[in-house]
């Protein structure tokens, strides 16, 4: 796989789906960030390295991705 030489994405969206469904069924939102590193990383590296550990480009997507997330969420009562 492009982002970390893993398995190809059908086996991680398959494992991503199963656990997304679970914790939305529980009533817990998820934020999906490998499609958003994923487009990050076609355009410059999210990772250093071959390791599953982010650079600054990398945390600076994620912390945005953050951002924008809450922004366009309900407030919690």
């Amino acid at each position: 796989e492009e982002l970390l030489a893993v398995e190809a994405e059908s086996e991680r969206g398959n494992a991503a789906a199963i656990i997304t469904k679970e914790l939305e069924q529980r009533g817990i939102t998820v934020l999906d960030l490998y499609p958003i590193l994923k487009e990050a990383g076609e355009h410059s590296s999210v990772f250093y390295g071959r390791v599953a550990h982010l650079n600054r480009h990398g945390n600076e997507i994620v912390a945005n991705a953050f951002v924008e997330w809450i922004r366009e969420s309900e407030p919690i009562d």
